[in-house]
């Protein structure tokens, strides 16, 4: 690999991706920051960026290119040099890196934070995604300036929501000439913010099941959850809505699903089955208040069983639904929510 020895050119052209200004001013923020990649230190073509943040219940791969030429230099990312001076894009060439999520993602944009040396850098770059095979442009950027540096911000609001995994390709393309400049990946450390995923992560977390009846209100109570599945971050709060006011109520869990109805003279229906734990631990039994609801975070490393705790463990399955108080026709009796099935 022949070193490339090139100083970073000024950087004014930068600025914070759209997103983030917005909140910068005190304004809504519609966006948050999924992931970004900032090349700080020495970086060289064949090897990948690893990201530097990742929001919660999102994991990243590094990003990488493919098609270009070998290059290396510090505090930034060197990608090139641009092989086609042709005004249609070259598949063969891209940066590429790739997102999962088990719930819904909103994307919002990518911010690119390019630098080119010699007057011959891209005046056009392209993003594709795998969602469709990279068969069509989501966007298109024209008109940039073929030297320096200068944002590229893609707009990604034409996906929809999406969960799972998807790959997001960049294509830089019509140089002035072909082979002679890069579209390289400008660090903090060299006065860019390198390459920033915008969007909105949902933390809704496991599927909902079973079938739950109506309670005194008329409404059926159900279940949620939040956080992530990773067992390691232990983060998992269990929310029950649409109680009546100011019921008591508990969460319980198994292993196990089932169906039973009117259990021990109940309104509801029991979608549990096998070992059933209870959380019934000092604090636990909670009071829903005029909102109807309730909520616990959960220490996945106790998870209440019928002969003690027992961790959660990654693979894992848990379902868990809430058991609560209830009055009809002025006598007391109990109802459940629906299920809630979690795979860690």
């Amino acid at each position: 690999m022949i070193p490339e020895m090139r100083l970073p050119q000024p950087l004014a052209a930068f600025v914070l991706p759209l997103a983030l200004l917005i909140a910068s001013t005190g304004q809504e923020a519609h966006a948050q920051v999924l992931v970004d990649f900032d090349p700080v230190g020495a970086q060289a073509s064949a090897i990948g960026v690893f990201p530097t943040n990742v929001a919660s219940g999102i994991t990243v791969s590094d990003l990488t290119q493919t098609g270009f030429s070998g290059w290396a230099n510090t505090n930034i990312w060197p990608v090139g040099q641009l092989g086609s001076a042709s005004s249609t894009i070259d598949l063969t060439k891209y940066v590429t890196f790739e997102v999962s999520s088990p719930s819904p993602v909103t994307y919002e944009a990518i911010s690119y934070s390019r630098i080119s040396h010699t007057g011959d850098g891209n005046r056009a770059a392209a993003v594709r995604t795998s969602l469709d095979g990279f068969a069509a442009d989501l966007d298109v950027v024209t008109g940039l300036l073929p030297d320096g540096a200068q944002q590229i911000d893609f707009d990604l609001t034409g996906l929809a929501p999406t969960a799972g995994s998807v790959e997001f390709r960049l294509y830089f393309y019509d140089a002035p000439t072909a082979g002679a400049d890069w579209v390289d990946l400008a660090s903090s450390n060299a006065g860019g913010t390198g390459l920033v995923l915008t969007g909105m992560a949902s933390n809704d977390v496991g599927v909902n099941y079973c079938t739950a009846n109506a309670n005194s209100t008329g409404l059926v109570a159900t279940m949620d959850g939040s956080g992530t599945t990773t067992v390691s971050d232990n983060d998992l709060t269990l929310g029950a809505d649409n109680l009546p006011a100011f019921a008591f109520a508990f969460f319980i869990t198994s292993r196990s699903q089932g169906f039973v109805t009117n259990p021990a003279g109940s309104e509801g229906n029991l979608c549990l089955s096998g070992a059933i734990g209870r959380y019934v631990g000092p604090g636990q039994i909670q009071q829903a208040g005029t909102s109807g609801r309730i909520e616990l975070a959960l220490d996945l490393t106790m998870v209440p069983q019928p002969l003690g705790f027992v961790p959660a463990m990654a693979g894992d399955t848990w379902n868990f639904q809430a058991w609560y108080r209830d009055a009809v026709g002025g006598m007391a009796t109990s109802n459940f929510t629906d299920g809630l099935e979690v795979i860690f």
